[in-house]
């Protein structure tokens, strides 16, 4: 639905009308512009859990915790609206780039579409000593037992999520700008 907004150029209390309906458009579009972004960080979020629960929870598990998914806070700065959609964990690089050359690319490769540009390339980890390893390695899990692994497949659940967030955009916002 457009709206048109009209005034007298030779009337001036047409002008100071215009002026306020514009002030209210304006902070009505920054309400919809907020409501925009808390309802994609909503959708991106139901996105990655989506994405999460495609992968076996052995490889979301972790010594050091299980995956989660998290929203930031939102933030307004300088009138623009933001809000981070992230996971955490123990697994949450390897689950998303990949770790050990047999189940991916070999050392100094990667499988994740921005793996090399952002510098989590096999092997690339701190402290790996494995990542080439035809024999994988053996580990302790948080429970304490012994266990075997050739790595971890790159499943990559926050760049799918940006890109079918991005696909969505449209729908979502009009839903929020009707």
């Amino acid at each position: 639905m457009k709206k048109k907004y009209r005034a007298s150029i030779s009337d001036s209390g047409s002008i100071d009308k215009l002026i306020k309906e514009l002030e209210v458009y304006k902070e009505s579009l920054n309400d919809r512009t907020r409501m925009l972004i808390e309802a994609l960080a909503a959708e991106g979020i139901k996105i990655l859990n989506a994405e999460l629960s495609g992968i076996p929870p052995y490889y979301r598990e972790g010594k050091d915790g299980d995956i989660e998914t998290n929203t930031g806070e939102l933030v307004e700065s300088d009138g623009k609206w933001s809000c981070r959609i992230h996971m955490s964990g123990g697994q949450a690089l390897f689950v998303e780039f990949g770790a050990g050359a047999i189940l991916n690319t070999s050392v100094g490769g990667s499988l994740h579409p921005k793996g090399a540009e952002l510098g989590m390339t096999i092997g690339s980890y701190p402290d790996q000593t494995h990542a080439d390893d035809p024999e994988g390695w053996w580990y302790t899990d948080r429970w304490g037992e012994s266990q075997h692994t050739y790595g971890t497949p790159t499943f990559a659940p926050l760049y799918n999520t940006s890109e079918e967030l991005i696909a969505s955009i449209y729908e979502v916002a009009k839903k929020v700008y009707g």
